[in-house]
C-alpha cells in the first residue's frame, strides 16, 4: 500500500495528464479514510525520502485525527461525567480513569465492530 501511496502522490504533484492528476487525486481521498492510512502515514513518515510524501502523510494524520477527535469528543464527555459522579470521590483519581479509558477502549471496539 505504501507505493501505491508514493505513486499517487508523485502523480497528483508531478503528473502533466490532468486526467492522471485527478485520478491520483481520487484514490487518494478515498485512501486517507481507510484504517490502513494510519500505519502507512506513519510509515511514511518515519521512512520516506520524499518531502511531498511526508508533507501529504502528515496532513493525512491531521485529519484522521480530527476527524476521529470530532466524532469520540461527545463519547469523551459522556464517559468523564460518568466517572466523576459524587458517588465515586472516595475512590483514587487514578482508578477511575483507568477505568475510564477501559470503557472508552470497549465503547471504540464495540463502534468499530458496528461499521
Amino acid at each position: 500500500m505504501a507505493e501505491a501511496f508514493n505513486q499517487a502522490v508523485s502523480a497528483l504533484l508531478q503528473h502533466a495528464d490532468p486526467a492522471s492528476r485527478a485520478q491520483a487525486n481520487n484514490w487518494l481521498e478515498a485512501w486517507q479514510q481507510t484504517s490502513e492510512a494510519w500505519n502507512v502515514a506513519t510509515d511514511v513518515l518515519q521512512n520516506s525520502q520524499s518531502i511531498d510524501a511526508q508533507y501529504f502523510a502528515a496532513q493525512t494524520l491531521r485529519t484522521k485525527v480530527r476527524t476521529f477527535a470530532a466524532a469520540w469528543t461527545p463519547c469523551l464527555h459522556w464517559f468523564a461525567r460518568a466517572n466523576t459522579s459524587q458517588s465515586k470521590r472516595d475512590v483514587p483519581q487514578t482508578v477511575r480513569w483507568t477505568k475510564f479509558a477501559q470503557r472508552f477502549l470497549q465503547h471504540a471496539a464495540s463502534h468499530r465492530e458496528h461499521r
